[in-house]
């Protein structure tokens, strides 16, 4: 077996052929590493905005998210016109523990957000799916129209507009149970540091909030069918280091046994040559 590995290997290019292995599986992990925006401990920043659906019902947005040790969570904020005639900002606050039900979450979450305004209703609607969890949550406040959606990133995170490369773990929506009774939304906690995600820009001064009494019952829309895509499981990334590290000492191991070899072979040529002479 060796002498037939040593034949598909060039002559003199042991160490070469080890460099190019650990290099390509050090670039597969840093191109699963790559993101849009990178946001370290105590930041917080605007990811993106929404956009509006076909039919102008609602705002939505749809980005991934790669979570790191300290992450906090996901704020929602939303500019809503209301009858009277002023503009006011809403937030709706989703934490890590309520999103990632999964004790895996070293990998990319294909994460989607939309938001609805009812008039009739009085209420404005935030709706959030990750993975297998379904979140939502209303805020009472007569509204007309939604001028737009950011998502908002609190803590060590990594966040891409487009998918993460094939070869990384990467978790895709599937199916959720929504909550029977849709809770009053939760303001994000305070920011602590001047990283503060830029506002949504417009000229009317926001109005504080009034609620309403207690509106009819709310009959919930058609919710949009999300992107579908095949779910590929995220990988642990201790096994994956460990068969790195297996196959690392492997071809070490390989070149080694290649280098002695060649050794053995040269100091016998030179006894024979010696015992000839």
């Amino acid at each position: 077996m060796m002498g037939r590995l040593s034949r598909l290997l060039p002559r003199g290019h042991v160490f070469l052929f080890l460099l190019v292995v650990v290099v390509a599986l050090s670039q597969g992990t840093r191109r699963c590493r790559e993101a849009d925006v990178l946001l370290g401990e105590g930041e917080v920043q605007r990811i993106g905005g929404g956009n509006r659906d076909s039919d102008g019902d609602y705002y939505f947005m749809n980005v991934y998210l790669r979570p790191e040790e300290g992450f906090l969570g996901v704020a929602v904020q939303v500019l809503v016109d209301t009858r009277n005639g002023t503009t006011v900002r809403l937030a709706a606050w989703f934490s890590k523990d309520s999103l990632f039900t999964a004790a895996n979450t070293t990998a990319w979450w294909r994460l989607l957000v939309w938001v609805w305004v009812y008039p009739s209703h009085r209420v404005v609607e935030f709706n959030v799916r990750l993975g297998d969890s379904g979140k939502d949550c209303h805020t009472w406040v007569t509204a007309d129209n939604q001028q737009g959606l950011d998502v908002v990133g609190y803590g060590p995170s990594r966040w891409r507009h487009t998918e993460p490369p094939p070869e990384c773990p990467y978790q895709e929506i599937t199916e959720a149970s929504w909550p029977l009774n849709t809770p009053t939304c939760t303001a994000p906690p305070p920011i602590t540091r001047a990283t503060t995600p830029a506002p949504i820009t417009r000229a009317t001064t926001p109005a504080p909030i009034t609620r309403a009494t207690t509106p009819a019952p709310i009959t919930r829309a058609t919710t949009p069918a999300p992107i579908t895509r095949a779910t590929t499981p995220a990988p642990d990334p201790l096994l994956v280091a460990a068969v790195t590290a297996v196959l690392v000492a492997l071809v070490t191991a390989v070149a080694a046994t290649l280098i002695a070899a060649d050794l053995f072979r040269t100091q016998q040529r030179r006894g024979a040559d010696q015992n000839a002479a």
